[in-house]
């Protein structure tokens, strides 16, 4: 699933409700533990700012730095040991702000880091699985997990872009809600150019 493609959907179940919603009249229950950081990297903030680029070199970082993909794409190393195998980070920056954060590791590390995720921020708003299929017609139980705060929403996943990957993303509601307005700008003056 493409990053884009992933942060539009989870937009939608949030403004629309989502298939993990609880039963009508009810409010979820608040986020008690929801962060302000994650991994030393400030939700809040600018990592461009906030971390130091990576030096050149072939040798791996030991500390938080960023290395750029494009303007808005950045990989994360150096990431605390957490005793997750095969961690990864990569951020999308838009406008200066955080859009969110992807972090994918391998699919059989999962339960150990919905355990670690749920010890740190407490139990999600919605947990339930899905059925996903593969490309050869295969089908799994993906658990999902979505911690909906505030200011940012976590989900992990189970099975993420393949069944060989878990993903947690972790989104920006301030973000995620000035990009729906850029995009209804952008459609609004495609519309009225028909």
């Amino acid at each position: 699933m493409k990053f884009s493609a992933f942060i539009a959907a989870v937009a939608m179940a949030v403004s629309h409700g989502s298939c993990f919603a609880a039963a009508k009249n009810t409010a979820p229950p608040k986020w008690q533990l929801e962060p302000t950081s994650f991994m030393g990297i400030n939700l809040e903030g600018n990592l461009k700012y906030d971390v130091n680029q990576c030096p050149s070199g072939y040798e791996l970082p030991t500390t938080l730095c960023w290395k750029s993909y494009s303007d808005e794409l950045y990989e994360v190393w150096g990431l605390p040991k957490v005793g997750i195998d095969n961690l990864r980070m990569d951020v999308k920056i838009v406008d200066s702000n955080l859009q969110y954060m992807r972090l994918t590791t391998y699919a059989d590390q999962f339960e150990k880091f919905r355990d670690l995720l749920t010890q740190k921020y407490g139990k999600p708003t919605y947990s339930g699985t899905e059925v996903v299929k593969t490309k050869a017609g295969a089908t799994f139980n993906n658990e999902k997990l979505i911690w909906q705060g505030v200011n940012i929403t976590m989900t992990l996943s189970k099975y993420s872009d393949d069944i060989e990957t878990s993903a947690l993303y972790i989104i920006s509601e301030k973000a995620v809600a000035k990009a729906t307005v850029k995009n209804q700008q952008r459609m609004n003056e495609a519309a009225s150019k028909l």
